[in-house]
């Protein structure tokens, strides 16, 4: 895939959504006539039905919010969890919901009483949360479980939220675009050999934590052409023991954005007496998996761009007019009205 086909795809998404009158403003629903009841499935196969578009909307899970960020509509929040309303990606885009009220969430007991007295449209939760989808939906809210670790639940999730808030248009313009990038990387990787496939293993909070194989990174690193040397466990992220990390003896070791506080960076993994055999260390393969902005493994709609950058760093021979940071502006640009250089974003 060449970066300047990817940049003509976004092209021709924005003049589409220019003719059918789409807007990557934060537009709300228009029209007289009285609201007909949708319908959407949600991460775990709920059907949920609301009547009339979205406009009022609590997100309890961070990634959630991103979708929402995508789809145009963070002006109908009108709560948000402690940990998403100070995100600073969130507030360059929208200071304003550093105002909003706080009714509980991901990280404390949801206040029930505060969130219903907000009367909103729809709740967004983690959809690994079954008892906050049981517990609000018995008190007569309409809750939406968001799963999105693979590339086609993050399809799915965009889609049925699009239907839900109205936005359904904008909502394939995304999709479109993560197919065809997909598509197009997995058309030059995905008949590589194992022998052409450089070993890769993605650490979590500190280095004996590794992505295993249940989990997006996975589906990340094999799309772009690699083999996740811990695609054999389960559990999400799984600890493992230095030893272990030393018979893997991968060719890269990726290190997340948000796993570095306090815990590790890849200038301590290089200097560790235990680690200077790896291969990854000797070649000066360790690195950050972008970006300083939003971590791009996330479940969360700009993981696309992780797939872009990834597929560049572990194959740049079958890759060499691919530009990741060109292709994060025009990405940026096009669905958050900003582009990631001028919101700040950096690649290392």
């Amino acid at each position: 895939m060449k970066g300047k086909k990817i940049g003509a795809v976004l092209a021709l998404i924005a003049l589409l959504g220019a003719l059918v009158g789409g807007c990557w403003g934060r537009g709300t629903p228009t029209g007289s006539s009285a609201p007909a009841a949708i319908v959407a499935s949600d991460g775990l196969g709920r059907q949920v039905e609301v009547n009339g578009p979205v406009n009022r909307v609590v997100s309890f899970y961070p990634i959630a919010t991103h979708f929402l960020f995508v789809l145009g509509v963070q002006n109908r929040l009108v709560s948000s969890d402690g940990v998403g309303s100070k995100e600073p990606f969130f507030l360059k885009l929208a200071p304003e919901l550093e105002k909003l009220p706080r009714v509980g969430g991901e990280k404390g007991a949801v206040n029930v009483e505060s969130l219903l007295a907000l009367k909103p449209d729809l709740v967004l939760v983690k959809g690994r949360d079954a008892k906050m989808v049981n517990e609000l939906s018995s008190r007569g809210l309409k809750v939406f479980a968001v799963v999105a670790e693979t590339p086609e639940q993050v399809m799915s999730t965009m889609e049925n939220l699009g239907r839900l808030f109205g936005q359904e248009q904008r909502a394939q313009r995304f999709v479109s675009f993560y197919r065809d990038v997909m598509n197009q990387i997995e058309a030059k990787t995905k008949s590589l050999s194992d022998a052409d496939r450089p070993t890769v293993y993605f650490a979590g909070t500190d280095i004996l934590k590794a992505a295993a194989g249940d989990m997006y990174q996975n589906d990340l690193i094999a799309m772009a052409g690699g083999r996740n040397v811990a695609a054999g466990l389960r559990g999400g992220w799984v600890s493992v023991s230095a030893e272990q990390l030393i018979q893997w003896n991968p060719d890269f070791i990726l290190v997340p954005r948000y796993g570095w506080v306090g815990k590790i960076t890849p200038q301590e993994i290089c200097a560790d007496p235990r680690f200077q055999t790896l291969k990854a260390v000797k070649n000066h393969k360790v690195m950050w998996f972008p970006s300083n902005l939003t971590p791009w493994d996330w479940p969360a709609p700009q993981n696309v761009l992780g797939l872009i950058w990834l597929a560049k760093t572990l194959h740049p021979e079958l890759f060499p007019q691919l530009d990741p940071l060109q292709e994060a502006n025009r990405f940026y640009q096009e669905f958050y009205g900003r582009s990631f250089t001028d919101l700040g974003g950096k690649l290392d």
